[in-house]
């Protein structure tokens, strides 16, 4: 396991250097302020991209995520999804070919969910999320989604993306619905139990399929749920299906208020094998 830095969109020198004065030997770019193609991502720029890590001696192991509407018709089959699964491929393959060796992503078309902040410890100010006034909220799609018919885009979408991941050598992985609730503004948050999980790897089992281990959205699942993950997740990363680590500190579960000091969101753990 080597420490890495994530959390931030610019590779900025002055970024770069604080990771490396830190003692990160990684990094991890968050939906990185690239230029949008059409909706891809650029050979060159993503070369340009590791280029400038590289320059400040560490290593760009993963990007996390890229623009939700990349692909928000590939979670919704929507008219543009077989357009949007072409443009990702596209993406994927610059990807590896650029030598980026991890992609993660989310499976949240309404993106990640909080309500207003509350003060904590000596009045820091830290975000929250409150599921009784979330369930207030409009759909964010017009409609309520089925459970199932986000399983049927996300099975479709796995069974066309790993045999290109597999044939390139980089590794994908999907993060943990954020926050881990049942739904959210009309859409069912897929990646929130241990059986959502399982289900989802086994869909095209490969080491090229995997989880993004989020300790902090764990830590936010019900206490019934947290057993099983926190025992699961060790498993998964021995059998090369968890990839990256991420620490943050949560102060309590859902559904009751969770909270989380902003300052926490700086820092990851790149496991890379």
């Amino acid at each position: 396991m080597r420490p890495g830095f994530g959390q931030f969109k610019q590779a900025t020198p002055e970024y770069l250097r604080f990771a490396q004065q830190y003692g990160a030997t990684d990094i991890l770019l968050n939906t990185p302020d690239l230029p949008n193609y059409n909706g891809t991502w650029s050979l060159h720029d993503l070369v340009k991209l590791r280029n400038m890590v590289e320059s400040y001696g560490m290593k760009l192991s993963a990007l996390e995520n890229v623009p939700t509407q990349f692909y928000d018709h590939i979670m919704l089959n929507g008219p543009k999804r077989d357009e949007q699964i072409e443009n990702m491929i596209t993406t994927v393959r610059n990807m590896a070919r650029a030598g980026i060796p991890i992609f993660g992503y989310n499976w949240m078309p309404s993106h990640v969910w909080r309500t207003p902040p509350k003060l904590i410890r000596g009045g820091a100010v830290a975000t929250a999320f409150n599921y009784e006034d979330a369930k207030q909220m409009p759909y964010t799609h017009g409609r309520q989604y089925t459970e199932e018919e986000m399983w049927e885009n996300l099975e479709y979408w796995i069974k066309i993306i790993t045999p290109v991941a597999e044939e390139e050598g980089i590794r994908l992985g999907i993060h943990p619905c954020d926050p881990p609730v049942d739904d959210l503004g009309g859409i069912p948050q897929l990646f929130r139990s241990y059986e959502n999980y399982r289900r989802y790897l086994d869909i095209y089992p490969s080491d090229n399929c995997a989880i993004e281990f989020c300790q902090g959205t764990f830590r936010k699942c019900s206490i019934q749920r947290v057993t099983r993950c926190k025992s699961s997740s060790l498993k998964w990363c021995r059998r090369r299906r968890c990839f990256t680590c991420t620490s943050a500190t949560f102060l309590r579960r859902i559904p009751k208020t969770s909270t989380r000091s902003s300052s926490t969101r700086v820092t990851s753990i790149c496991t890379v094998r």
